[in-house]
């Protein structure tokens, strides 16, 4: 998992990712599998940090990318959502992206 350090919009981590070689997308089961790797291990343990996992090809909307995140609320709740990318979406610092 990538931790970012800074405020990142999307298409940020998308492009860092890509030029270093370690963007990778998920079909959908191994991506709630790695969720679950995920929470298990306590990477989401504090309020405020989330998982970005970017979904493959079979998983767009009108053509858009998808992508899963999973987060722990301020109430201490794990959320999950499938959401589209939107590349100027502002990521806080704390969130992170997994890498192959």
């Amino acid at each position: 998992i990538n931790r970012f350090l800074k405020k990142m919009i999307h298409q940020q981590i998308i492009d860092e990712a890509t030029a270093h070689g370690f963007y990778k997308c998920y079909d959908f089961h191994s991506a709630i599998r790695l969720a679950a790797k995920s929470i298990e291990a306590g990477e989401i343990e504090e309020p405020g940090k989330g998982l970005l996992i970017p979904l493959d090809a079979n998983y767009r909307k009108d053509g858009v990318s998808c992508w899963i995140l999973v987060w722990r609320g301020d109430d201490g709740k794990l959320g999950m959502n499938v959401y589209e990318v939107n590349p100027d979406f502002n990521w806080d610092p704390g969130y992170g992206s997994v890498s192959n």
